[in-house]
């Protein structure tokens, strides 16, 4: 007898998170969101992708975050690591900035330590016809008493570090809403920049923005504010950290990505599996 190869085509939408940027330290910008791509709601054959034989396995890489700083003081964060799957490749978030020194560039730019600027998004710019752009500006540092800037976020830039007696670190720009699993257990809000941190004038540190973004660190006693991390699986930035020592001040990691592919129920054959474990489906209507 013979043996006829079928291939079967498929035609995906898919939100595609990177990992976010890790916090600076000393009187330090927040990290920016991981890039957020997408090509849902909409169904435009421009951004959807098809998948030419959905019964070869297809490689999807989940990008963890960038480390926060903890020592020695004076130190940029770490860029968040891309994510990517079916040709489409979402941007880490970029560094939060350090004294002195301007954030990283990334999917969403990384907030600024003070008089310096937040680094750009959409860094390296992402095709139109792929959901660009894939995030915004982190914010500028304030002037002394040195307080950092926002990380940028999908839905927004991150705002400046106060310029005032405040003294208060910029809030992380707000991430960006999708519906593409409206049953995700950590919700439909994602990539939101981390927080900038406060200066030596005692204020508060940036809140970090909607969509996983970590709070900016301050000041703080022996129990005090720490810099709270990025949401893993949003994509969030982590929070700058203030210069002192202690492990209250160590800034925040950045939140790890997320991945999501969505096609039609009827198009999940025998052949179709998700590994590892750690990965799941769920049925969304048809």
């Amino acid at each position: 007898g013979s043996w006829i190869n079928r291939e079967v085509s498929v035609t995906a939408d898919y939100l595609i998170v990177a990992g976010g940027g890790g916090g600076g330290k000393d009187s330090a910008g927040g990290g920016g969101a991981g890039g957020f791509i997408t090509s849902f709601p909409g169904g435009s054959p421009a951004c959807q992708v098809t998948l030419s034989n959905w019964c070869s396995p297809y490689s999807i890489v989940v990008g963890t975050g960038g480390a926060g700083r903890e020592s020695p003081n004076s130190c940029n964060g770490t860029v968040g690591n891309d994510s990517s799957a079916i040709g489409v490749t979402a941007a880490g978030g970029g560094y939060g900035g350090r004294n002195p020194g301007v954030g990283g560039p990334g999917g969403s730019g990384g907030g600024g330590d003070y008089a310096d600027a937040g680094g750009p998004g959409n860094d390296p710019p992402a095709c139109s016809a792929y959901g660009a752009p894939q995030g915004n500006d982190g914010g500028p540092g304030g002037p002394a008493p040195e307080s950092g800037g926002g990380g940028g976020g999908r839905g927004g830039a991150g705002q400046a570090g106060d310029s005032g007696p405040a003294d208060a670190g910029g809030d992380g720009g707000i991430g960006l809403a999708n519906l593409i699993a409206p049953a995700y257990p950590l919700g439909t809000v994602f990539a939101g920049g981390g927080g900038g941190t406060s200066g030596n004038g005692g204020g508060c540190g940036g809140t970090g923005g909607p969509g996983g973004g970590g709070r900016g660190g301050q000041h703080c006693g022996p129990t005090g504010n720490q810099a709270l991390p990025g949401t893993d699986g949003l994509g969030g930035g982590g929070g700058g950290a203030p210069q002192a020592a202690g492990a209250c001040y160590k800034a925040g990691d950045g939140g790890n990505g997320v991945v999501f592919l969505r096609y039609a129920t009827a198009c999940k054959t025998g052949c179709h599996a998700v590994t590892p474990p750690a990965n799941t489906s769920a049925t969304v209507g048809s």
